[in-house]
């Protein structure tokens, strides 16, 4: 049985988000929803373009870019970022996700969700797993480990970005982590399920962001 998600903000796409992503990846979309606060969406052509800016703009490092486009296709309505964190990390945007809150959306659109993040991502996952049926009983899957890696490499990336000596400390430790994990044999010792489930994740969620147009 699903651990209980608790949505107490009223907002639809955040209770959208509690009925198909993970939990880890909902805690991460609940994340996303508070950050989006800090932003206010101005409309460059209706249906079509959107600026998020940031409220505090005057208050941001000057480095610090505080405002941001965000796109929707015309085909399946994605919402696209120039921030670009969909396509690199397959989550939506505080960025879009305040877009979408100010255009009232009750869904989060298909081609802003990838599969690979979704409870009903068991359909891509080695028989053996299939069994897993709770969040609790599915953390040592492959997909469980990926996408605790993936909340925190986000939270280290925010936090590397935000400055020159920030940026410099995380580069050196995933240099230092890459030269651990060659020592332990950890690539080596992935097994060969666990790599056709990693492929056939990848391949589905490929296929999903051609077909929303990414």
């Amino acid at each position: 049985m699903m651990s209980l998600r608790v949505v107490s903000n009223g907002i639809a796409i955040q209770e959208h988000a509690a009925k198909i992503y993970t939990r880890v990846m909902f805690e991460k979309f609940d994340e996303i929803v508070s950050q989006s606060a800090s932003y206010v969406v101005h409309e460059k052509e209706k249906g079509k373009s959107y600026l998020a800016s940031h409220i505090r703009r005057n208050c941001r490092e000057r480095w610090s870019q505080v405002e941001f486009e965000v796109t929707i296709r015309p085909e399946g309505g994605t919402l696209i970022c120039e921030c670009r964190l969909l396509e690199h990390m397959g989550m939506t945007c505080c960025h879009a996700v305040k877009v979408m809150i100010h255009l009232g959306m009750q869904e989060i659109p298909p081609g802003n969700i990838v599969k690979h993040w979704t409870v009903d991502a068991r359909d891509i996952l080695p028989d053996c797993q299939i069994q897993r049926k709770n969040d609790r009983a599915a953390e040592d899957s492959i997909s469980f480990k990926q996408s605790e890696l993936f909340i925190r490499g986000m939270e280290v990336a925010e936090k590397g970005s935000s400055s020159y000596e920030a940026f410099e400390i995380v580069m050196s430790r995933f240099s230092q982590l890459e030269q651990e994990l060659l020592e332990l044999g950890a690539v080596d010792d992935v097994s060969g399920s666990e790599q056709s489930s990693l492929s056939a994740a990848q391949g589905s969620d490929v296929q999903g962001m051609s077909a929303a147009g990414l």
